[in-house]
């Protein structure tokens, strides 16, 4: 179980692949699409949070023009 909860940072990666498949190839209404790119989105923000802590400034690096 410990292993299970020092781990589930990984497990959101594929919920939001999961989410952004079902968004993506399911037909529904406008409001139905965007809450599962932001279920996506969040999923994704939790993995960044969790999985590489502090980790921002190094993707942010390069990105924007100074």
């Amino acid at each position: 179980m410990k292993t299970i909860v020092n781990n589930l940072y990984n497990l959101s990666i594929g919920l939001a692949i999961l989410f952004a498949a079902v968004a993506l190839l399911t037909y529904g209404n406008a409001h139905q699409f965007y809450l599962l790119v932001s279920a996506a989105v969040l999923c994704l923000h939790f993995f960044e949070e969790f999985g590489y802590p502090s980790g921002f400034p190094l993707m942010n690096r390069g990105m924007v023009p100074v």
